[in-house]
């Protein structure tokens, strides 16, 4: 079976459970969902890791995003500000408990910190974002946009990619692949405005669009940043064609934040 048909049978596995859930559950069972993708894209890039980091510290760490969580579900940034700042003393006090390896601590902690902000953090907005006025509306515009641009990217890139877009980092990534998921995405967010979403203007659904547009593809470059730093080819080999958890959220983990206080900001969504 080839990549493409391993990707088409994947989603159309995992896609209606998710908007299932998205659309029929609370937004505690969809917390569950982010919770434990989130936990597991975490695990994910802690093997990044060549020298495994303490259990000490990866037992803290997914107790830490497990309180991250449960702050986005209560809808208080401000909890989750606290938390991540408490969660910052304590990983301190667990590695000066174990002051005798004192080698490589900048190193470890660097890659907890990174883990809990670049993963737990970012995906939170996802709960948050779920926990709004038309909240599952703006969860399908993120994911609508996303999966659009990246679908376009795929194919414009095969078919008319001649210039490299960051080869260094992603090989296979062009101009062309950049342009096509761009005009991709906003394309699919006006169609998605059209059809389930009125309540935003057209202008705003081309705004939406457009930044996701440009973060959705910054943020799966990171991740291959990352990998490639580590010498990884995949996050993991969790789902058929698309590699590990990471692999598939990397490209909602900028957008999501932006989405969140874009609806809050200009339509007064309320939690």
């Amino acid at each position: 079976m080839s990549p493409l048909s391993k990707r088409i049978l994947s989603s159309l596995i995992f896609l209606p459970l998710f908007i299932s859930l998205l659309i029929y559950g609370t937004t505690f069972h969809f917390m569950l969902l982010v919770a434990a993708a989130a936990l597991i894209g975490l695990g994910e890039f802690f093997s990044f890791k060549e020298e495994r980091m303490s259990f000490p510290l990866r037992l803290f760490a997914y107790i830490w995003s497990a309180l991250i969580f449960f702050g986005a579900l209560l809808g208080e940034p401000s909890y989750i500000l606290g938390t991540l700042v408490g969660g910052v003393f304590l990983a301190l006090l667990i590695r000066l408990k174990n002051g005798e390896k004192i080698k490589g601590v900048v190193d470890e902690l660097g890659f907890l910190f990174l883990g809990i902000f670049y993963v737990s953090l970012l995906i939170s907005y996802l709960i948050l974002l779920r926990g709004l006025d038309e909240g599952a509306l703006w969860v399908l515009l993120l994911f609508v946009i996303t999966w659009s641009g990246d679908t376009s990217a795929y194919f414009a890139g095969r078919s008319f990619g001649r210039r490299k877009f960051f080869e260094a980092v992603s090989p296979k990534k062009s101009v062309e692949g950049f342009i096509g998921g761009f005009l991709g995405g906003i394309g699919a967010s006006i169609i998605f405005k059209g059809l389930f979403f009125q309540e935003i203007t057209l202008a705003d659904s081309i705004i939406v669009g457009a930044v996701i547009g440009v973060l959705g593809p910054l943020g799966d470059l990171c991740e291959s940043l990352f990998k490639r730093s580590c010498e990884v080819k995949d996050s993991g080999v969790l789902i058929p064609g698309h590699g590990g958890i990471l692999d598939r959220i990397d490209s909602i983990l900028f957008s999501t934040p932006f989405v969140y206080y874009f609806a809050t900001m200009n339509y007064g969504a309320k939690l």
